[in-house]
């Protein structure tokens, strides 16, 4: 599940970009830097997020960068600008990266071993699914109440998960 709301976080801004575009006026450039704002991010924190994993333990990273992920999503519903949404789609880019490495981890490592190549599977299959989750959220949201709502119900739904997994 923790992927499963991080594939649906990471993935919100595709759809939510045509109205960030009209309302925010981007230019071609703009919306390039903001669509990949996250990518850097998830990279970066992707091996920062291992390192601390092997520091102090892959379940309370985990945690922590699901409270910090679901947070900046949050967050970005109430952007104005998009110098804003750039800051905060890295930064929450650091956040999805920082637990993607620690949960396969864990996950793997508690599998038995002819059940490895499953929990790999299952986790890449909860990323993808969330991404695809991320259409269909944006069209049910966004039309009525704006593309911030979108940001605010995923923000909240990871929030959630969050709780569920401390």
């Amino acid at each position: 599940f923790v992927t499963l709301f991080d594939g649906l976080d990471f993935s919100l801004i595709s759809f939510t970009l045509p109205y960030l575009r009209d309302e925010l006026h981007l230019d071609a450039s703009m919306m390039g830097l903001v669509t990949s704002a996250a990518f850097l991010g998830q990279m970066i924190g992707s091996l920062a997020g291992s390192y601390l994993a092997d520091l102090y333990g892959r379940r309370p990273v985990i945690i922590w960068c699901t409270v910090i992920g679901a947070l900046l999503t949050f967050v970005t519903g109430f952007a104005a600008s998009a110098e804003m949404i750039i800051g905060l789609r890295f930064l929450g880019g650091l956040a999805i990266g920082g637990l993607l490495a620690p949960a396969w981890s864990l996950n793997i490592e508690s599998m038995p071993s002819g059940k490895k190549a499953t929990a790999v599977t299952i986790i890449m299959l909860g990323f993808s699914i969330g991404g695809a989750a991320a259409g269909q959220v944006t069209n049910l949201l966004a039309p009525l109440h704006g593309w911030q709502s979108v940001f605010f119900a995923c923000g909240a739904g990871t929030m959630a998960l969050a709780l569920i997994l401390v």
